[in-house]
């Protein structure tokens, strides 16, 4: 400016007239400068960068960095806000005229955040957004023709597989709640095009049809669990419901599934279409896709177009659901009234018997029941290579009955197992039975790894048992208690907390008072009767020596117990490797003190392949250093030789 210039305007700006000057060239400078917003930094947290830069249309109203990006690169932004239909309309077509990966993340997106907008009030448009997502996010992952293929390091591709999940598994629910079952014939539609349905894999035990509803892992919160496993891949994690058929009526697998309630098996749904999308949208085609249904127990990666595709799983959600629509078992029920569970006892199996797969048979212990073992049988399921290696199997009995009347049980349901799966030994994974027992479970177990001989029976009395003058029923029953071989088949055994040698707990004035109000089963009684009335008849030298009634558990557990030492001093058989997981109340890693119940004495066992001491209680079983030496030995026994094909 000029001297002159200068003084005018210092004039001005001193009056009214000069700050309407001053206005005036504001306005006109702005108008110069085009609106430019001031360019430059300012200081962030993390925090705030990560939930700026991972909002998108699954956790909030608003699309994503990029979509946005994308939208104001176009000048839709603004349209986006006020009439998405025109966008999504115009997308289309530009991706009809000049198809492209990003944009096919973008209509993914963007269909997706007007689905849920629409899925109250237009239930019928909303499916067919929903539709049209899935089918745009498949292109975007999987389409050969639209370039190369997107980078696993790009915050779309994550964000495209779960859009693809979540679309897909709102089309489920749809389906179900619709009356839709697996195995019908479904047609939908999208603003592409029809969509229609076939049947690929079916990586499931049943026919489709045989399942009468279906859930998907998303509907619900896991409680009760710390652990909950879940990986991270493309499909829907669901729950599929079967109901038992009637008494008699069913399969071999079903004599040992749960028959007082809907079974539950997980399940994986994806939807993979044929051809690329470029080819059906330019000819007008319909889109066909198939529906693969994969069992998450057995696989976990696929194959698509030449790539490996990791499935995204679930296994905690429906092991969850399925204890909760459990009959609620009380263990002190099974303890007290033993009849109010002999309908239900005997060996079960969560999914239907699988040859390739090692068995893992639980024993739970006094007044329990086998939700004892729901921590571990998580955390299990919950490692890939385990449950791709071994099956889950638990044993449920009531815990009143003496010890080895509850042992004889357990023998002959792991025999009826094998007689049924594996009659000839043929199996080689079968023949490498692992048994897991906790406190008197562990006592279980361990009878079926020992050849008893003549010991508990000659304990008693020098009469044979075929000299008796008793039916050959009563005698068989008698063989079945006292006599009695180790199991081949079963290699490995795991003792948690277990009284090899009894616990003085057994032997308290409560503990007498709890054993007297046990009410054992009729059978049980009645053949203890006529053995009795037979053996004194035999020997009247015995009048006095024989109990006037049948031991409880309790007694059994007393380390005065004949039975108990008898069976604590019989050998393992030599081709079994065991194991012990003591609890001691007051340190780890320490021999000696006592879990509360089971002292250290009574716990350990010479010659076991291992002795880990954890700090805990007797109820241990869901304790995680327990858990994790489990698995420990699991993964030994498949490095031992266990680990067939």
């Amino acid at each position: 400016m000029t001297n002159v210039m200068q003084r005018e305007w210092t004039a001005r700006g001193t009056g009214s007239g000069g700050r309407k000057w001053m206005m005036v060239l504001g306005l006109v400078v702005v108008m110069l400068t085009g609106c430019a917003q001031p360019v430059g930094v300012r200081r962030t947290s993390d925090e705030a960068w990560f939930q700026r830069m991972q909002r998108n249309a699954l956790n909030s109203n608003s699309p994503s960095h990029t979509t946005g990006q994308y939208l104001r690169q176009r000048d839709l932004d603004g349209t986006q806000v006020w009439h998405p239909e025109d966008v999504l309309e115009e997308l289309v077509t530009e991706f009809y005229v000049s198809p492209s990966r990003n944009c096919a993340a973008v209509l993914a997106e963007l269909c997706y955040l007007r689905a849920k907008k629409e899925d109250i009030w237009k239930p019928e448009e909303a499916a067919k957004l929903y539709t049209t997502s899935m089918l745009f996010a498949c292109a975007y992952l999987f389409d050969e023709e639209l370039g190369a293929a997107p980078s696993a390091y790009d915050p779309r591709f994550r964000l495209a597989c779960d859009l693809y999940n979540r679309s897909l598994a709102k089309l489920v629910l749809r389906v179900t709640e619709s009356g839709g079952r697996w195995g019908d014939e479904i047609r939908l539609e999208s603003l592409i095009g029809p969509v229609q349905l076939a049947y690929g894999v079916r990586e499931l035990h049943w026919a489709p049809g045989e399942y009468h509803e279906a859930h998907t892992v998303y509907e619900y919160e896991v409680e009760g669990l710390s652990n909950q496993f879940r990986t991270a891949g493309l499909g829907v994690p669901g729950i599929l419901l079967r109901k038992p058929p009637p008494e008699g009526e069913g399969t071999v697998y079903d004599r040992f599934l749960p028959n007082q309630m809907d079974q539950t098996y997980p399940v994986t749904v994806v939807l993979q279409t044929e051809g690329s999308i470029r080819s059906r949208l330019a000819e007008g085609e319909t889109h066909r896709t198939m529906v693969n249904l994969y069992d998450p127990m057995k696989t976990n990666v696929i194959e698509i177009g030449g790539r490996q595709v990791e499935l995204e799983t679930d296994i905690t959600t429906p092991l969850a659901y399925w204890l909760d629509k459990a009959p609620k078992l009380r263990g002190i029920e099974g303890f007290l009234d033993v009849e109010a569970w002999d309908r239900q006892r005997g060996l079960y199996m969560f999914e239907p018997y699988q040859p390739e797969k090692i068995p893992v048979v639980f024993v739970h212990g006094l007044v329990s029941r086998p939700m004892t073992w729901l921590l571990m049988v998580n955390d299990l399921l919950g490692d890939r290579e385990l449950r791709e290696r071994y099956q889950i199997w638990w044993f449920l009995y009531p815990t009143g009955n003496p010890v080895i009347y509850s042992a004889r049980t357990l023998r002959n349901s792991l025999l009826e197992v094998q007689h049924t799966f594996d009659p000839d030994g043929n199996d080689p994974a079968f023949q490498q039975m692992v048994l897991v027992g906790h406190s008197m479970g562990g006592l279980l177990s361990r009878t079926m790894v020992q050849s008893s001989g003549d010991r508990l029976w000659s304990a008693i009395t020098d009469v044979p048992v075929d000299d008796l003058d008793i039916s050959d029923r009563e005698k068989q029953f008698l063989r079945e208690i006292f006599f009695y071989e180790p199991l081949p088949f079963v290699k490995r055994v795991v003792f948690i907390a277990t009284p090899h040698r009894g616990s003085t707990l057994a032997d308290l004035w409560i503990a007498r008072q709890a054993a007297s109000k046990v009410k054992l089963p009729i059978e049980l009684v009645d053949a203890a009767e006529e053995v009795k009335a037979a053996l004194l008849k035999a020997d009247p030298s015995l009048e006095g020596k024989l109990r006037k009634r049948v031991s409880t558990s309790i007694e059994g557990l007393s380390p005065e117990s004949r039975e108990g030492r008898i069976m604590a001093e019989i050998p393992i058989a030599p081709w079994v490797t065991y194991h012990s997981i003591i609890a001691n109340s007051k340190a780890a890693d320490t021999p000696g003190g006592t879990d509360t119940v089971v002292p250290y004495e009574s716990s350990h066992l010479n010659g076991a392949a291992s002795e880990r001491i954890v700090k805990g209680t007797h109820t241990c079983t869901g304790h995680p250093l327990v858990i994790l030496e489990v698995k420990r030995i699991l993964m030994e026994h498949l490095g031992d030789g266990a680990g067939v094909e």
